[in-house]
């Protein structure tokens, strides 16, 4: 469940936050619009392993 205020951020760095519990929706519709950003793609590939995630 998602609460008001919870913040999802994109690898882009643009960032969402819930207002209805719609943050996550907006940042994976976001998120198919940046597939071509690399640090994007490394981060979901990241995520779906399990590893943690260190940005340079």
């Amino acid at each position: 469940m998602n609460r008001t205020g919870e913040v999802h951020r994109c690898a882009c760095g643009q960032t969402f936050v819930d207002g209805v519990g719609n943050g996550h929706r907006l940042l994976a519709q976001h998120e198919t619009f940046v597939r071509s950003c690399f640090q994007a793609v490394l981060v979901e590939v990241a995520l779906r392993k399990g590893s943690s995630i260190v940005f340079p």
